[in-house]
């Protein structure tokens, strides 16, 4: 595609339109509309990467699971020594599913609080506190006063900064507790992942994520 706008080589003919960047933003943006192949192959390998996540029970989940992080989660895994391609390729979108995914609250069993992005916070779904070692794999449900069924305020005051304690207050406590599930932070076409991560890119993106 670059070869096509500017022509090959450097003695080469070809008409300068415009820098690469402004190439790839929409037409509503001021550019040309030109998909980012980069972007775009992110957007696929995203995909796959949320299907890992929510689909614990799909026998691709079991098999990656056993070969690459048997002791932890997907969002928490590192590339470690000698992974496949398809694998090395699955995990460079790691970044894009962190800054859209969530977790949304039932019970706060199978939510730990410093592993996983659960606040309701678009820029940074992670706690920033600094919590003690001891602390580090307590789960979401350890913060909930099961008498009155809200948060523990005094636990709260304790562990987080002002920043996490808002946060953490704004996450409703059903009534009826449900499992933990994932969901889309964002919008379905992937459009403030495309503009943190690359901010020349203003176009839509389609990451077809589902809730």
């Amino acid at each position: 595609m670059n070869g096509f706008w500017w022509g090959q080589g450097a003695k080469s003919s070809g008409i300068r339109w415009m820098t690469w960047d402004k190439l790839c933003v929409s037409k509503y943006g001021g550019g040309l509309g030109v998909r980012s192949l980069r972007c775009f192959n992110t957007a696929m390998l995203a995909k796959q990467g949320w299907r890992i996540l929510t689909k614990a029970n799909s026998l691709v989940f079991n098999l990656l699971k056993a070969r690459y992080f048997p002791r932890t989660d997907f969002l928490n895994v590192e590339l470690g020594a000698n992974p496949t391609y398809l694998w090395r390729s699955i995990l460079s979108a790691q970044d894009a599913i962190k800054a859209g995914c969530r977790k949304k609250i039932g019970d706060g069993v199978r939510t730990k609080v410093c592993k996983v992005p659960w606040l309701p916070c678009k820029e940074n779904g992670y706690v920033s506190t600094t919590l003690i070692p001891e602390l580090h794999n307590i789960n979401v449900q350890s913060l909930i006063d099961i008498y009155t069924n809200t948060w523990d305020s005094d636990l709260l005051d304790e562990l987080f900064n002002d920043r996490d304690r808002q946060l953490i207050r704004r996450v409703p406590i059903l009534l009826q507790p449900k499992c933990d599930s994932w969901f889309w932070l964002l919008n379905p076409k992937g459009q403030f992942i495309v503009k943190s991560m690359y901010q020349q890119l203003q176009g839509p993106y389609d990451m077809s994520f589902q809730q």
